[in-house]
């Protein structure tokens, strides 16, 4: 089903329950200036090797950059969810010295999506961070926090 009559995106097509209710906190959400749920192969990530990730969301506010991946909360630790979120975080650092705009990604467990919560409460509690060896050799690139 195609949404429309979205003022932060033109229209969307929404894959699940979790995702229209994150376009309608995005939305209804003023730190939002814009949004998108990327066409496929409009965005692709590559991790482990060959294999590719195509986040749910991008999302601009006033202060930074989002890609954005809801998740149910029983695949918040699975190695394959947690394997893309790395590669995201990767991109993110690299897309933040290329543009110099700060680059963000958020892995936000599904429940975490409701009408109280604001775009600016996930950010706070949902931005997954992973340090790529490759971008600052002096980090652990075993140090990464969700």
């Amino acid at each position: 089903m195609i949404f429309t009559g979205l003022k932060r995106c033109l229209y969307q097509r929404f894959d699940s329950d979790t995702e229209r209710r994150f376009a309608i906190l995005l939305e209804d959400d003023s730190d939002v200036l814009k949004w998108l749920k990327p066409a496929k192969k409009e965005l692709e990530i590559y991790y482990e090797n060959d294999k590719v990730y195509e986040p749910d969301f991008i999302i601009e506010t006033k202060t930074g950059k989002f890609l954005c991946e809801p998740k149910r909360a029983s695949e918040m630790t699975d190695s394959t969810v947690l394997a893309k979120a790395r590669a995201a975080a990767t991109w993110c650092q690299h897309a933040t010295m290329a543009t110099k705009d700060p680059w963000t990604y958020l892995l936000v467990p599904h429940a975490q999506i409701t009408a109280a919560m604001t775009f600016r409460g996930i950010i706070a509690a949902h931005t997954f961070q992973y340090v790529d060896e490759r971008l600052n050799p002096h980090a652990s690139a075993s140090a990464y926090t969700k």
